[in-house]
C-alpha cells in the first residue's frame, strides 16, 4: 500500500557509497516509502539507484507499489493479461 504524504519520514540515500554497509531495516522501510511516493519523479537510473539497495522483501515491497501504480493509471488491474473480457 501507498503511504501518503506527510505518514512517514522519507531518507534520501541517493549517491551512497554501493560499497557501505547494507541499509538497515527502518533506512529500506523509508525508501521503500521514498520510492512509492516519488515514482512519477526519478528518473531511470535514480529510481533504480535505490531499488538496488533493498533486500528482495522490500524490492517486493516495491514491486508491489509500482503494480498498483500501474493497475490505478490504466484503471484495470487486469491490463496486461492476454486474456479479454
Amino acid at each position: 500500500m501507498l503511504g501518503g504524504a506527510g505518514c512517514c519520514p522519507v531518507v534520501s540515500h541517493y549517491g551512497r557509497d554501493m560499497g557501505a554497509e547494507p541499509l538497515s531495516e527502518a533506512e529500506q522501510d523509508n525508501l521503500v516509502v521514498e520510492l512509492a511516493v516519488n515514482i512519477e519523479t526519478f528518473t531511470e537510473e535514480e529510481f533504480e539507484e535505490r531499488y538496488n539497495q533493498l533486500d528482495n522483501l522490500h524490492k517486493a515491497q516495491v514491486n508491489a507499489d509500482v503494480r498498483e501504480f500501474a493497475d490505478n493509471a490504466v484503471g484495470d488491474e487486469h491490463w496486461d493479461s492476454d486474456e479479454t473480457g
